[in-house]
């Protein structure tokens, strides 16, 4: 897994490097000669562990501002992917993957590019420390057991058991408030029967509503005839006594002969006149006693007849200028009565009584 390691000035390494091979690696050294300080490095590298700046090397002076700025860099080469922890004893303290861009060492996070990589646990990187104890010496049996799981992968199905419990429970659980949350649905179900009849009931009223409206429309439409019928008999009644005025004109027409007779009389009464006076005016010139006297008898009878004449001539004008009135009225009113009979056959040709269903020329 690890093919290579290169440690700068980590505790008591300057710079080393160290190439393992594949299988199994033993590190032999004096005491103090930095055999654990390798294992910390990968540890370092792997786990972000330990946190702080006291691992880097004794050799450098915190107070030189050259030592200062100097990397402590452990760069471990995994199966051809190299990671590099670097930090310094200012603002650098970073992971690199490959010479990409830098990920930050969060406190002590561990990135997660770094673990798909590294894919080391801790159980994995097992140190001595001079004031740590050995390795499983002093545990209980319960934790060795546990220790050797990990190992041996064991805890993977314990874990997974625990998971499955957990996860039972939480069905359990869940079905559980599933079955309380059905009864109370169920109860909500039942509490709301009515919805079906309320919905019948809400139809008919949706109905009754359109009815309602086509009703109000019909009386509408009524009380609109109702007032074009009303209107048209106020000018009816205003024409009433146009048949009356039909026999009077009839019976001024059958009048006309005698007035024209009357006239042609006047027109005979009139030259007679003047005859008359052109026999005064003869008389006044002979100065005939005699014919004057018989003149005077047959004028006084004749003006006797002209002034009869005149009567009557005055009584026909009269009538004539009646006649004549009364004529125009009656031309006026057959005219108004023709044209309300068209404007009442129109109003009623095309509709139908909303109370009779019967239209206006049935």
């Amino acid at each position: 897994m690890i093919n290579s390691i290169n440690i700068k000035n980590f505790e008591s390494h300057k710079d080393t490097y160290i190439e393992l091979d594949p299988g199994c690696n033993i590190v032999l050294g004096e005491s103090d000669e930095g055999k654990s300080s390798i294992v910390r490095a990968i540890k370092w590298n792997s786990h972000n562990r330990p946190q702080g700046t006291e691992y880097r090397s004794d050799s450098l002076d915190p107070k030189n501002k050259k030592d200062k700025v100097k990397l402590t860099e452990v760069k471990i080469d995994y199966d051809g992917t190299s990671i590099v922890r670097a930090r310094d004893a200012g603002s650098i303290n970073h992971y690199v993957i490959d010479n990409q861009e830098p990920l930050k060492a969060l406190r002590s996070d561990i990135p997660d590019e770094i673990q798909e990589i590294t894919r080391m646990k801790s159980v994995n990187m097992q140190t001595q420390h001079p004031s740590d104890q050995y390795f499983l010496i002093g545990d209980r049996p319960g934790q060795v057991a546990k220790e050797f799981n990990k190992v041996a992968g064991l805890v993977v199905m314990d874990k997974a058991s625990a998971d499955i419990n957990s996860k039972v429970r939480s069905c359990n659980s869940l079905i559980k408030i599933s079955k309380n949350e059905i009864e109370s649905r169920t109860e909500e179900i039942e509490n709301t029967a009515w919805v079906d009849s309320a919905e019948k009931l809400s139809k008919k009223l949706n109905d009754f509503e359109l009815r309602l409206n086509d009703v109000r429309l019909d009386c509408h439409e009524l009380n609109l005839m109702i007032y074009d019928i009303e209107k048209t008999d106020n000018e009816i009644a205003e024409y009433e006594d146009v048949e009356e005025a039909g026999k009077t004109l009839r019976k001024l027409k059958k009048l006309n002969p005698l007035i024209s007779e009357k006239k042609y009389e006047l027109n005979e009464l009139q030259e007679l006149i003047l005859a008359l006076n052109n026999a005064d005016s003869e008389l006044n010139m002979t100065h005939d006693i005699n014919n004057a006297s018989t003149t005077l008898k047959r004028l006084n009878s004749e003006q006797s007849k002209i002034t009869d004449t005149r009567n009557e001539i005055r009584e026909l004008c009269l009538l004539t200028e009646k006649i004549h009135f009364n004529n125009e009225d009656l031309i006026w009113a057959e005219s108004n009565l023709v044209e309300s009979q068209k404007e009442y056959r129109e109003i009623w040709s095309n509709q139908a009584c909303p109370v009779c269903h019967r239209r206006g020329n049935d």
